[in-house]
């Protein structure tokens, strides 16, 4: 068949010089002594070794993120239905490949995935690392104090920066502007934009 590396005389084949697919290979045995032609046929395949990819949509999880990591599986063949394993601590699906960061230990993580051996092919292995961090909070007192006569603002409050968002409430609400004055024992609660 047109595809497959195939000897005419010998009958070997090189399945890596192949196209794969369904063949059909005959033999022919000769009429002799009176007899007639004789053919006989088998039927093989040949596999593509599969080609396979997996990512994330980030590379940095934030422990607190309750929310499940899909996998991106990309690839060609037969690549799916192969399993995921990872390093001890990471809370990983390994039928899915989803990753729960709140679940998880921080840390650094190699994510495995390996396909299905198939056709007489061995099993692929892909990796990817991802990374579940701890939020740590900037240290600040409890207590900050101010001259009145001074008119401080919450850019005042410190720890003050880009990934620091005051509010007036414990449970939120709405983010108060830099520029919001300060009022007299009152107390003002921050949270640190998540990774």
């Amino acid at each position: 068949s047109s595809g497959l590396d195939l000897n005419a005389t010998s009958g070997s084949i090189i399945p890596s010089n192949s196209i794969p697919g369904n063949y059909v290979v005959s033999y022919t045995v000769p009429a002799t002594g009176g007899c007639g032609t004789v053919v006989v046929n088998t039927n093989l395949t040949i596999t593509a070794l599969p080609t396979v990819n997996i990512s994330y949509s980030n590379s940095f999880f934030c422990k607190i993120n309750s929310q499940n990591q899909n996998v991106i599986l990309t690839g060609t063949g037969l690549y799916l239905g192969g399993t995921f394993t990872s390093s001890p601590g990471l809370s990983l699906n390994p039928n899915t490949g989803t990753i729960n960061p709140s679940g998880s230990s921080p840390g650094n993580y190699t994510v495995t995935y390996t396909t299905l051996s198939s056709g007489n092919c061995p099993n692929v292995s892909v990796s990817n690392i991802v990374t579940i961090v701890e939020p740590v909070l900037p240290p600040a007192d409890a207590f900050q104090f101010f001259c009145a006569s001074d008119n401080p603002t919450i850019s005042d409050l410190l720890p003050n920066s880009a990934q620091i968002t005051w509010y007036s409430s414990s449970s939120g609400g709405s983010p108060l502007s830099l520029t919001t004055s300060l009022t007299n024992n009152l107390s003002y609660y921050a949270t640190v934009t998540d990774l």
